[in-house]
């Protein structure tokens, strides 16, 4: 497994490859396609590391987007 910088390097590669892929033309377009990536990784993350694991580690991420971070764009 790449170190955890690489890894944030290649996911913001690739999801900004899936936004231009998926045709986004606007900020709406934008937040429907990366919902749907969230929900198809939350059920990956589950598949992968189990219901309880997978679920608790969704949720740790959404309290921590909502805690910390700071938009850039309102």
């Amino acid at each position: 497994m790449v170190k955890h910088d690489e890894a944030e390097k290649l996911a913001i590669e690739k999801v900004n490859e899936y936004l231009q892929a998926c045709g986004c033309e606007a900020p709406l377009d934008i937040s429907r396609a990366l919902m749907k990536l969230a929900s198809v990784s939350g059920c990956m993350m589950v598949a992968a590391t189990g219901q309880e694991d997978g679920i608790r580690r969704m949720k740790n991420t959404a309290n921590f987007i909502e805690k910390s971070f700071t938009p850039a764009i309102n």
